[in-house]
């Protein structure tokens, strides 16, 4: 793992590492992200109400829910 640092403005440095993220087989998720299983659009109106439909359908998922 490799990490970079910057000096903050009140003298002190910050260190943060610096990763490249991969799945299984060695391929690079940056720029590509992760196809899901499940594809579930996200609805603002929604979400403005309080419910996250991607998240339900997950715990659906996760629960062994039918998801229809």
């Amino acid at each position: 793992m490799l990490a970079d640092w910057t000096e903050l403005p009140n003298g002190a440095t910050l260190v943060y590492p610096v990763g490249v993220s991969r799945v299984y087989g060695g391929a690079i998720l940056e720029g590509e992200g992760v196809t899901p299983d499940i594809e579930v659009a996200l609805d603002p109106a929604q979400l403005l109400e309080g419910t996250d439909s991607q998240l339900q359908a997950a715990l659906d998922h996760l629960r062994g829910e039918d998801l229809d």
